[in-house]
């Protein structure tokens, strides 16, 4: 049986493997399975007689990503809480100083890649192995070569900081579960707000753009809409029991 390939794959042309593969000094074999198997993570695309190109992250898709996550997420980190570890906090801890030092010293991509390590130390434990899998996919999906948030917004870096500080706090007091998922969820919808406002005060956000970054009016009404909102919304009855 034939093994099966992506369309866009197969529209690539034989002159971008052979000259990829002479700059790589390699076979083009091993270069065209290589970006085969990039393109299907999602991280490259390819565009019709010009070769394959990094895939970026749209502005609904981010949206979409970060909404998910916030929820599975939350979910995870609030069911993995009791049976975190000693060693986990403190690995959780060590990324959180370490995430100050790469403010410091501007190292945005450092501190994108320590704060993964911060959060993975807090829902590792989760019990449900599907919840944990949504999350790690989610997690790679921002993971996609693209510009980080927090080079974006850098005042949102110390916030979140601040916050792992506050999430850290309510774990080793063995606070209800559902508070410590809540936490985590306002966490994560914490950065997208911040994407958002950066979007309408730096980059000239109008409700036509949103309808052009999503691809239709109503999903743009409600994007712009969203984008307006000065801080997020949560479930009704979260702002009671998430700590302040």
């Amino acid at each position: 049986m034939a093994t099966s390939t992506p369309a866009t794959s197969r529209r690539a042309p034989v002159w971008f493997w052979t000259r990829s593969a002479r700059d790589l000094a390699v076979s083009p074999v091993p270069v065209r399975e290589a970006l085969r198997m990039l393109e299907a993570e999602g991280l490259v695309e390819f565009e019709r007689n010009v070769g394959a190109r990094v895939r970026m992250v749209e502005t609904a898709e981010y949206e979409h990503t970060m909404q998910a996550l916030a929820i599975v997420e939350g979910a995870a980190t609030g069911l993995s809480a009791p049976s975190v570890r000693a060693e986990d906090l403190r690995r959780a801890r060590s990324a959180n100083q370490k995430l100050r030092q790469c403010l410091d010293d501007f190292d945005l991509a450092a501190f994108t890649r320590k704060n993964r390590e911060f959060h993975e130390a807090l829902f590792c434990r989760c019990p449900n192995p599907q919840i944990l899998d949504l999350v790690v996919r989610g997690w790679q999906r921002l993971q996609m070569p693209r510009q980080s948030t927090f080079s974006s917004v850098p005042e949102r870096a110390r916030q979140s900081i601040d916050e792992h500080d506050a999430l850290l706090e309510l774990i080793e007091s063995h606070a209800d579960p559902l508070d410590i998922e809540v936490a985590t969820r306002r966490h994560r919808l914490n950065t997208l707000q911040a994407m958002r406002e950066y979007q309408l005060a730096h980059l000239g956000l109008t409700e036509r753009s949103a309808v052009e970054r999503t691809g239709s009016d109503s999903t743009a009404a409600l994007y712009f809409s969203q984008c307006q909102r000065s801080s997020v919304s949560v479930a009704a009855g979260e702002s009671d029991r998430a700590p302040q």
